[in-house]
């Protein structure tokens, strides 16, 4: 975890249907690995980790979600990645996904997203 003698704090958060790490990336940025389920039950959760992690991001840095390990994601799981997303641009960031697996990648397709 982490870059090559780089610091970094790593919070990590498990409920039933969820788990997420923090990672320090490289040029301000942070990865969000997530695993489990995103959906009514976890994304308000989500949604305040989000915020609390914006104050610790540089204006322009990334907010990298690795949704490799999602299981599942709802209507309301969508709505919370718009919302980080709505966010980040708000601060000149982005979000962006990594390791989509196709579960995730037909509901967002669904929705007419892409990220």
């Amino acid at each position: 975890m982490g870059g090559h003698g780089s610091r970094h704090r790593v919070v990590s958060w498990t409920n039933m249907n969820l788990t997420w790490e923090t990672q320090a990336r490289t040029q301000g940025g942070l990865t969000l690995k997530l695993i489990g389920r995103l959906d009514s039950a976890t994304a308000g959760e989500f949604d305040s980790l989000v915020e609390s992690l914006l104050a610790e991001l540089g204006a322009g840095s990334p907010l990298v979600l690795d949704v490799g390990r999602v299981t599942f994601i709802s209507s309301m799981g969508v709505r919370s990645l718009l919302k980080a997303r709505k966010a980040m641009q708000a601060r000149g960031g982005a979000v962006q996904l990594i390791h989509i697996q196709p579960q995730v990648a037909s509901v967002l397709q669904m929705a007419n997203l892409y990220f």
